[in-house]
């Protein structure tokens, strides 16, 4: 279970881009085991790709330097955040964009990187498929 980042104030990048590997890895699994996507990592693609955008966009992390980009407006009452005024140019935008989008590859590729230094299951659970029944030794084995 992942801690919201609001829990906690101080992150350095390499946690972050860990946090972004975690939250892919469930897209990197259904593409490994089941040769197919389905929508049920949508929400950890969109936190990972929340926290890319916070990381250039708010925390000053990119390669454009310790910049941020982007004023908040926020009622006090309702603790949120309302609305985004944009301050920057459209270049800077497509820049931040395409921080966001190599962040969030280079989160794909760790999981999928270290998928093939697993060992294959495939040999174990065709030998179980095929005794019918087992028991808890045949399990361990």
């Amino acid at each position: 279970m992942q801690l919201p980042l609001d829990d906690k104030h101080s992150y350095d990048k390499d946690y972050l881009e860990a946090q972004m590997a975690i939250l892919m890895g469930g897209r990197i699994a259904e593409e490994i085991f089941m040769h197919h996507v389905t929508t049920g990592a949508g929400n950890d693609i969109e936190r990972a790709t929340d926290m890319a955008r916070k990381m250039g966009g708010e925390w000053g992390m990119s390669e454009l330097g310790p910049l941020s980009f982007g004023k908040r407006e926020e009622q006090i009452f309702l603790g949120r955040e309302i609305a985004q005024h944009r301050d920057y140019s459209r270049g800077t935008a497509i820049r931040i964009d395409e921080q966001v989008k190599n962040w969030c590859r280079k989160a794909t590729i760790a999981p999928a990187r270290s998928s093939k230094k697993r060992p294959s299951s495939r040999p174990h659970r065709q030998g179980v498929a095929g005794a019918g029944s087992t028991d808890g030794s045949e399990v361990r084995s």
